[in-house]
């Protein structure tokens, strides 16, 4: 998993592949795990408890599930992913019955964003 450095203000300063004991964490600096939605649907970040040390040693982390306004744009990500996969469904040579199917599933995608909690998305099954 991809690591992120923040800012104090929540900016990201760096991102990178693996956590290495000669990185430094700087005053009101964070560490999270970085989970961009095309990487990672885990929606959870790993939050630095201690500044990583300067010599070898072993970091931990506390893991935190992430602000909802962080996580929303990922849920509308990979639901616009999956609307786009399935954009054919609707196109007029589909057979009536098979695009009634796939519009139902199709609104139950567009209807995500109306569920309260974005860490316990329940995602609609696809017709067969």
């Amino acid at each position: 998993m991809p690591y992120a450095f923040l800012n104090p203000d929540g900016t990201i300063r760096d991102v990178v592949r693996k956590l290495a004991p000669y990185m430094k964490v700087g005053d009101g600096e964070r560490i999270v795990g970085y989970n961009p939605p095309d990487i990672d649907t885990n929606l959870f970040a790993a939050v630095a408890v201690s500044p990583v040390p300067d010599t070898d040693a072993e970091v931990t982390f506390d893991v935190q599930p992430l602000p909802d306004d962080t996580v929303w744009p990922s849920i509308r990500a990979q639901r616009d992913a999956l609307l786009d996969k399935t954009d054919w469904t609707q196109m007029p040579d589909v057979a009536m019955s098979t695009k009634q199917a796939w519009a139902q599933y199709r609104q139950a995608l567009r209807d995500i964003t109306q569920q309260q909690d974005p860490h316990n998305i329940v995602w609609p099954t696809p017709p067969q």
